[in-house]
């Protein structure tokens, strides 16, 4: 099992591999290598970095309650890793003109999550006005 850490590291190098690679990433790393992979990753110039901040806003917003911050709006997402493993992180935002909420270190802070999936079928009904003709 993978740490919360190694999760978003898996699921960085996954968003990676699809980006700027042929190859695919092996949907069964160990930690180890997953640690590894991304070090090897990170002391590469290249878009690293990028593909880091797209996973920080998370794929699914979770309500798991996350901490109050007096500068920065917060809500709760998760990504789930290419082995189906789940992990989520207080996602900070907001703060206004001079604020820079993606300084705020989020990985180390990170937490295994269990996710059931429901399907569900759902009718949504929208209303418009109708026009008279008298």
């Amino acid at each position: 099992m993978l740490t919360a850490q190694q999760v978003i590291r898996y699921k960085v190098l996954e968003d990676y591999y699809q980006l700027y690679s042929k190859e695919g990433i092996n949907i069964n790393l160990t930690g180890e290598q997953v640690d590894d992979a991304f070090e090897a990753l990170l002391k590469e110039e290249g878009e690293i970095q990028d593909v880091i901040d797209g996973v920080r806003y998370g794929i699914q917003e979770t309500d798991i309650k996350c901490p109050i911050s007096r500068h920065y709006e917060t809500k709760s997402v998760a990504t789930q890793a290419p082995n189906g493993q789940w992990a989520g992180w207080t996602f900070y935002y907001g703060g206004g003109k001079h604020s820079e909420p993606e300084l705020i270190e989020w990985i180390e802070d990170a937490y295994l999550l269990n996710c059931v999936e429901e399907e569900q079928l759902i009718t949504i009904r929208k209303f418009n006005l109708m026009k008279n003709e008298d």
